[in-house]
């Protein structure tokens, strides 16, 4: 098997079994498009309709759940009839196996942030007069996907993502007058993670 044929059933395997978000899928998509297509325009996936695959996926809205559980049950099936044993294969020591042959390229860079734990994050808060700014600092500073943009999705990255091993949040009094609700949402969320976390998590409020 080639290495770009390899890459491509590895990146829809992954996806399809949630390793990686439907927006960091079709960064890889796109930003490897003549691969892709090459790999759904080859003899061997045209006899199985890799063709239409490939035009679903490009049609697809991955912001509108129906859309995206509906192109991920085709690609499942796409591999569970072409590549049964990666699609079989896939499992966190498979994420592991990845990360652990320190390829520099996109995809382990991805798998990376999920898997290894950042020694440090700083959260400035100066500046911050908005509840969407409150939000939007926090996604970005702790690399959260781009879709994260309420407190509902920052709370399920407590259970998705690997959170530094020490958080420290930098102006605090700055914002607690003004987004008083918006700073005891974050406490919560951060207390709960402090208890889903047995060790290796910290957070300090200046």
């Amino acid at each position: 098997m080639n290495d770009c044929k390899e890459m491509c059933i590895k990146i829809i395997a992954l996806f399809v079994h949630n390793q990686i978000t439907a927006e960091e899928f079709t960064d890889l998509i796109f930003d490897n498009t003549e691969v892709f297509t090459d790999f759904f325009f080859s003899s061997t996936c045209k006899n199985i309709f890799g063709e239409k695959l490939y035009y679903d996926i490009i049609d697809t809205n991955f912001n509108v759940k129906e859309q995206c559980i509906s192109i991920k049950t085709k690609l499942s099936d796409f591999l569970k009839k072409k590549y049964p044993q990666i699609y079989d294969s896939i499992s966190d020591s498979y994420v592991e196996k990845i990360i652990e042959e320190n390829n520099d390229n996109i995809l382990t860079r991805i798998l990376s942030k999920k898997y290894v734990q950042p020694e440090l994050a700083v959260i400035d808060f100066s500046g911050v007069d908005s509840s969407e700014k409150f939000i939007l600092k926090v996604r970005d500073a702790l690399e959260f996907p781009i879709s994260c943009t309420n407190w509902d999705a920052v709370n399920d990255m407590i259970y998705d993502v690997i959170f530094p091993k020490k958080i420290i949040f930098k102006n605090c009094d700055s914002v607690k007058g003004v987004l008083d609700r918006d700073f005891s949402i974050l406490e919560e969320i951060m207390d709960k993670k402090s208890k889903l976390a047995s060790s290796n998590f910290e957070i300090e409020y200046i």
